[in-house]
């Protein structure tokens, strides 16, 4: 896959409620090549890697998102709303 994702799916993994770590642990990859991933020093991110971690992150509706050619950008606002949305209220 050609497009930047890296903020894409750092967005599905913190979504998902997993570490860095977690993630890695669940894809049977070190923690190292989630980072490079997220961070978008590895400049291309191969099919089966982003079908792995949309599966790791309980996500395919983004993965059907993206086939139907919704870009990243929508796809990333669309999840900042739902995180929004469900985080706890802290009482001050």
């Amino acid at each position: 896959m050609d497009l930047n994702v890296a903020p894409l799916l750092k967005a599905l993994r913190e979504k998902a409620g997993l570490s860095q770590e977690e993630l890695a642990d669940k894809l049977n990859w070190s923690q190292s090549c989630v980072s490079r991933l997220e961070s978008g020093k590895k400049k291309r991110v191969e099919l089966q890697e982003f079908i792995s971690w949309i599966n790791a992150t309980n996500a395919p509706e983004v993965a059907v998102a993206y086939i139907f050619g919704m870009d990243g950008i929508t796809i990333l606002q669309n999840i900042l709303q739902l995180v929004s949305c469900t985080l706890p209220l802290i009482a001050v």
